[in-house]
């Protein structure tokens, strides 16, 4: 019994040293297949970490490339929009200043002309006034002379002749004295009647005067009420067309904002039910890969408790050597596995630690690229401020500039009101009605065509709202119908991650109930074929979320080209629709002048013919000079009276102009805070299109993770709890920087 029990307990301890050597060996080679293992696994993570990196580093560069241009793009649009209203004022003003200058110079022309005949005229009355009094008075003299001569002749005669008798010479003499008499009576009868004529002719000829002027003062007005009529249709026609297109432009963009917003909406929303999907079937498949690795311990720990008991109740002898010897084994084995695992754990905590600094390198370099973008926008926003500024000083003293030239030419315009209410005194009824007439043609001919421009205008309009609101309508169904395919895509990659994740969960239970048979090996196999499932499912969820992030970027794109088509086609709709308006004020403009030299040149013939007959009225020239100086006096008053109205309209004018420019200013402060607006829309696609890419590379990451802890135990759990640690923290910087 001796022998047997020492060769048995001789049995047990060369078992069990066998058995101690094959565990320190399947120890030694655990060890060095998770040491291997975590090796690769760690170059893996910091490969995937460093294309990660190099991947968000690209996107980050080229969205504040993109940041970047579409700021200068719309700076450069600003700038050319500021500069296009600022040469057409400028061309405007010009052509009004050039207008101005002719029709002043040709007053001035006609006010000399005219000047320089009342000046003849006054002289020609002058020389004829001063003949008519030298042939009267001389008349005078030589009445008086005669008379005297014949009184010298009579005494003579009665001193010649006193031996004749007193009778004849007292006879005589109350002969000569009655026909002296009778001749100075007469002289002064024939004085008073051409005195009375004269004055008759001064009267008749003042009113007259006063006739043409009040008909020439009320053409001059009706013509001047017309022109103004007539180019405050046109303006408030063009300012009605600037802002049908700019409330289209205004809505076309508002409902573009809203298409892409509801667009980012559905992404955004798809890509966290797709990341919350695969984040739980990842937890599940790791839940379920712990639980059967437990059971597997769980057995494998039973299984050996039961060949210990067998082993002490077949063998109590040896009992206390084989329990020695399986303490040592087992002590050896606790040791080797608990170096392995220190290895694996800090190796695991090193990929970890890297992986998180990679990341963080990435994060922070996509930070300071998104920083560095944003400071070129803001560098850039400033310019364009100022560049706004600068614009409103220049639209200021071009305010001012516009206000002393108004006032230079109200100066202007009363002197030349002051020639024409001259010239206008000489025109005759013939004028009038000629002038009338054309005034009626003139004011058919530009309703006429007033009647013309606004139909085509409207017209225009029409067709363009129509045709904006059939884009929008497409572009409207188009974003529609890509964001329902995105969310449509979405939902079935998340349905199936879905199946996908179920299969690999009833997988590996199976397995997991396959291995408590087959053992170790089968069970490497079936981790080996999950973590291929895992990895296919990771290329497949990249795949996906690639096509969905292109599809997205693809739709972002044609909805941008979209707006710019028809923000440039309004933009040409509306000039088109201004240049029009505008040819045909020119043309109503040009008509007008043609109608005006049509006018003056008969207005000159009629003055030559009035010139023909001024010889009819020499004699009452000179009374009528004291009419006209006395009229001059009322003009003079008349005609400070209009300076004052022309001053109060050139500052009334002057406050339009202010209006005007501050209204152009409005406009530029609007169009920069759209600019600020697009810029921050710009900024939140960006970091939209970032939040769903980091969620895809976090869920890819967990199923790969989690399968690799059925075989590798505590220390895969490790690994991917410190992944995960990782994501989330990637995921919330970018959450704290939106």
């Amino acid at each position: 019994m001796r022998e047997e029990a020492e060769t048995e307990a001789e049995r047990l301890r060369t078992e069990a040293a066998a058995e101690v050597a094959a565990v320190r060996a399947e120890a030694e080679q655990t060890a060095v297949r998770l040491r291997a293992e975590a090796e690769t696994e760690a170059a893996r993570v910091r490969d995937e970490a460093r294309q990660t990196g190099e991947r968000l580093r690209a996107e980050a560069s080229t969205a504040a490339e993109r940041v970047t241009t579409q700021a200068a793009e719309e700076l450069a649009a600003a700038q050319e929009e500021a500069e296009r209203r600022r040469r057409t004022a400028e061309e405007t003003l010009e052509s009004a200043r050039t207008e101005a200058g002719e029709e002043r110079e040709r007053a001035r022309e006609r006010a000399e002309e005219l000047l320089t005949k009342a000046r003849t005229r006054v002289e020609e009355a002058e020389a004829e006034a001063v003949r008519l009094v030298e042939e009267a008075e001389t008349r005078a003299q030589e009445l008086v002379g005669a008379a005297e001569q014949s009184a010298q002749q009579a005494r003579e005669a009665v001193a010649g002749i006193e031996r004749r008798a007193e009778e004849d010479a007292r006879g005589l003499r109350s002969a000569a004295e009655h026909a002296a008499e009778r001749t100075t009576t007469e002289a002064r009868e024939e004085a008073e009647r051409v005195r009375a004529d004269a004055y008759a002719e001064r009267e008749r000829a003042g009113e007259d005067a006063a006739r043409l002027r009040a008909e020439a003062r009320e053409e001059r007005t009706q013509a001047t009420e017309l022109a103004e009529h007539t180019v405050r249709e046109a303006a408030e026609e063009a300012e009605r067309l600037r802002s049908g297109a700019r409330e289209t432009a205004e809505r076309l963009r508002t409902e573009a904002e809203q298409a892409a917003e509801e667009l980012r909406t559905g992404t955004e929303q798809a890509a966290r039910t797709l990341r919350e999907d695969t984040e739980r079937a990842a937890e599940e498949l790791r839940t379920a890969t712990e639980r059967h690795a437990e059971q597997v311990r769980a057995a494998v720990a039973g299984e050996r408790e039961n060949a210990e008991r067998e082993a002490q109740a077949a063998r109590a002898e040896a009992r206390k050597d084989a329990q020695r010897i399986r303490t040592e084994a087992a002590e050896a084995a606790d040791t080797l596995l608990t170096g392995a695992r220190t290895e694996a754990e800090e190796l695991t905590a090193r990929v970890a630690a890297e992986t998180a600094r990679q990341r963080e390198e990435a994060a922070a370099e996509a930070e300071r690229e998104v920083v560095g973008a944003t400071a070129e926008a803001n560098r850039r926003l400033t310019r364009a401020k100022e560049d706004a500024e600068r614009l409103l000083a220049e639209a200021k003293a071009a305010a001012g500039h516009l206000r002393d030239q108004a006032e230079s030419a109200a100066a202007e315009a009363r002197e030349a009101e002051r020639a024409a209410r001259e010239r206008a005194a000489e025109l005759t009824s013939r004028t009038a009605e000629e002038a009338e007439r054309a005034r009626s043609e003139a004011r058919a001919e530009a309703q006429r065509l007033l009647d013309e421009a606004r139909a085509e205008a409207n017209k225009r309009r029409t067709e363009a709202a129509e045709q904006v609101d059939r884009l929008v309508s497409e572009a409207s169904a188009e974003a529609e119908k890509l964001s329902n395919e995105a969310l449509e895509a979405a939902l079935k990659t998340t349905a199936d991650a879905e199946e996908q994740a179920d299969r690999m969960v009833g997988a590996a239970r199976s397995e997991a109930e396959r291995i408590i048979g087959e053992g170790r090996s089968e069970g490497h196999a079936v981790v080996e074929k999950a973590r291929a499932d895992a990895d296919e499912l990771l290329v497949g969820a990249r795949g996906d979320a690639t096509r969905v992030r292109e599809r997205a970027e693809e739709l972002r794109e044609r909805i941008t080209s979209e707006i710019e088509e028809l923000h440039e086609r309004a933009r040409r709709e509306s000039a088109e629709a201004m240049r029009t308006a505008g040819e045909r004020c020119d043309a109503l403009v040009k008509a007008a002048e043609e109608q005006l030299a049509e006018a003056e040149a008969k207005a000159k013939d009629l003055l030559a013919d009035a010139g023909s007959e001024a010889g009819k009225v020499r004699i009452a020239a000179v009374k009528k000079a004291e009419t006209l100086l006395k009229e001059a006096g009322q003009k003079k008053t008349e005609a400070e009276a209009l300076a004052d109205r022309l001053v109060a309209d050139a500052k009334a004018e002057a406050e339009r102009i202010t209006t005007e420019g501050q209204r152009e200013l409005d406009i530029l402060v609007r169009r920069r805070q759209d600019i600020n607006a697009e810029i921050g829309r710009v900024q939140d696609v960006l970091e939209a299109l970032e939040n769903f890419e980091a969620p895809g590379g976090k869920s890819a990451g967990g199923p790969g993770e989690g399968s690799g802890k059925g075989s590798g135990g505590r220390d895969a759990q490790s690994g991917v709890k410190a992944g995960a640690v990782a994501g989330s923290t990637r995921s919330g910087g970018k959450q704290t920087e939106r």
